[in-house]
Formats: structure tokens, sequence, C-alpha cells
């Protein structure tokens, strides 16, 4: 599947801002990839819905019809979602500098919300508050300079260089920095455009793949690139994946769809049917289909959620409820381990831990009443 670029997100970005001021209806989650996550967001019954699927860490797209592979009960971080942001309007999507980074601002009367969603390796998605702090997120994440974890101020990743906002002369000193073996890799990592998009701002500015440039030559690039960044919608595709715009040196055919995001949901809807289909080598014993082992193991879990609901709704609210607190205990006790530490220690940081069994390796919970 195709990792989207920064230039890619810039004009996802330009599209998803049609949907401000949508209803997000509903939230689902794929209960095998926590990852796959989809949201259905509406203006109105006339101009129908827009079913927006983020596939961390490289992929956003949209579908007209939703997939059928999410459970009809969604994993905890979902029914999470559904409690905070459930129902309300998109107010806002802005993508993070020129990184692959958007924000979608919520309002509605839980208050005003922001999804960050990280579409950096690994991938995140993390719910913050109007007080900058996060409220829960996908995956407790720990970096060099930065962590992610419910109750934590959110901290973006550290900022690439922006091409929106730079000036000339910025991009200019950037690309004759970077000059190294030929134009289209100076561009590609000073600039963030990627390889095919570098090599395509070197075609429209008429500049040959070479390391010696002139001033009048880097002049040039610059007004490519943010030619590049205007440039009309009107996706194309080739063998290896979907541009929101016919390049020059990419030979493409025009997509049936209208909009970048919906030439990428097909793309991803063909590869996933050609995955679902792809024929297994034979041991000898019959086998079930990739698409029944899926919707076999869905309904399973299905059921067994079920049962979960109707015999302990109360305690399945609170959990979801907690799901932060959850996810921090769940990620503190997996940190320990892996750095063969005393989990119980590790555990008493955290007020809500009333007791940890080592033995059975079960901690004890005790929450504060609302």
């Amino acid at each position: 599947m195709m990792e989207l670029t920064a230039l890619d997100v810039h004009y996802a970005v330009r599209e998803l801002s049609t949907l401000v001021g949508a209803r997000l209806d509903k939230i689902v989650q794929s209960d095998t990839d926590k990852r796959d996550v989809l949201f259905t967001l509406s203006h109105n019954h006339r101009e129908g819905k827009m079913h927006l699927r983020f596939l961390l860490p490289h992929m956003l797209c949209a579908h007209d019809e939703k997939p059928t592979h999410y459970p009809q009960i969604p994993p905890g971080f979902a029914m999470f979602l559904r409690k905070y942001i459930g129902g309300i309007r998109l107010e806002s999507v802005t993508q993070r500098g020129f990184d692959r980074v958007i924000d979608l601002r919520f309002r509605g009367k839980t208050g005003t919300w922001t999804l960050v969603v990280e579409m950096l390796a690994p991938g995140n998605m993390i719910l913050v508050g109007d007080d900058g702090k996060i409220k829960n997120l996908l995956e407790n994440q720990h970096y060099k300079d930065r962590s992610l974890r419910g109750g934590l101020a959110y901290e973006a990743p550290p900022a690439a260089f922006n091409i929106v906002t730079a000036s000339d002369a910025e991009m200019t000193t950037r690309i004759k920095d970077a000059l190294r073996g030929n134009a289209a890799a100076a561009l590609a990592t000073a600039l963030g455009l990627g390889g095919a998009y570098a090599m395509e701002v070197c075609a429209r500015a008429g500049i040959e793949n070479e390391a010696t440039l002139s001033e009048t030559d880097i002049e040039k690039l610059v007004i490519a690139t943010r030619a590049l960044l205007d440039h009309p919608i009107a996706p194309h595709r080739d063998e290896h994946r979907v541009w929101p715009f016919l390049l020059t040196t990419k030979p493409a055919t025009p997509c049936v769809q209208a909009t970048f995001l919906a030439a990428l949901g097909s793309a991803v809807e063909s590869h996933e049917a050609k995955e679902l289909h792809t024929p297994t080598v034979s041991t000898g014993k019959p086998k079930k289909s990739k698409l029944q082992v899926m919707l076999d193991a869905q309904e399973a879990n299905l059921i067994a959620l079920e049962r979960v609901a109707q015999d302990q709704s109360v305690v399945a609210d609170r959990i979801y409820e907690e799901y932060a607190l959850v996810a921090d205990v769940i990620g503190t006790a997996q940190t320990a381990r892996k750095e063969k530490a005393d989990v119980a220690h590790a555990l008493k940081r955290i007020t809500a831990v009333k007791r940890y069994d080592t033995a059975t390796a079960t901690a004890e919970l005790e929450f504060t009443d609302r």
C-alpha cells in the first residue's frame, strides 16, 4: 500500500476543509488492526455522508460506502472517542506545518476537542482538550524528546521545514545547503517533498538533475515548488499509486473519482480485495479463505463482546470512561517488564492501583466516584 507524503497530506487536508461544519455521526475501529479507524461525517441528509478512514501510519482516504469488516461493537478507543466527540461538529481541519500530522478540531456540548492524527510511523491518534492535555490516545508512546500518555500536555513531533510559510530566501538557503549529489535529492531532503515530487519540480523548472545550480536555477526551483502547492486537484493513478494531479514525470490515467481522497479509497479497496483473494499454498488440509477466517473471528468476538455488555454493562461503561487510566497501567507494566524492573514498584506512582498480584500479574484498580 502506498505511503502518503507531506504534500499528499497537504492536498488531503485541502479536500477535508469542505467537511467543516459536518457532524461526526459514527466512529468505528478494526478489532484486528487498531490503527484502522473510520469516521462517518455528514453535513445533512441531502449531501450524504463521507466515510473518512485512517490506516495509520501511512494512509488517509474516503469511501462512498462503509467497509464491512468493522465489528458492531468497537474496541475501547473508538468507544471512548464516541463519548467525547461523537455527534458533535467538525470546526476545523489543519495540517501542522508541512508535516504528516493533521488536527481535527471538534466543538459541541462535550466541549472543544482536537483529535491529532500523527501519520508518522508507528502512527497515533491523540484526543487533546482545550487545556492542551491528552485526554486519551490510541497508544502510549515514548520518544527521546517527548512522551505521549494520558494526562500529559501534548507535544507535537519536531517540526519539519515548512515550505508553505517559508520565504524565498529561506528555501534558497535550504536548497543550497543540501546540494550534495543532485538537485532532486536536495529538494527531497531539504524541502521534504519526497523523491517523485522533487523530480517533478525539477522537470517543471526545466532544470537538469545535477549538483551545480546557478542562482537562476534555484530561483526556478523555488517558483516551481510553490506552484506545486496550489495545483488544481485532478486525481490520476499509475500502477503504483494515486497522485492528486497529473505529474509530467509519471505516466498515469485520470481516476473516475473526482476527489483525491475518494481515489485513494478506491485504491485501498482494490488492494484489500486483491489480498483477500490471493490464493494460499495448500498443505493438504482444507483451509478457510482469508475472508472467512476474518468473518469467523469477528463473529466470535462480537458474541463475546455482546455477552460482556449484557452481563456487565455498568462495569464496561466505566472501563471505557477510564480507558486512559487503564491504558496507562498496562503501558507502565509492559515497560517495566521490558526493562526487567519491578512491576509492582513501577505501578506505585499510579494512585488508582491499590494492589498488584505478582503471581497472577493482575492489578486491582479503584476508580474515584464522579
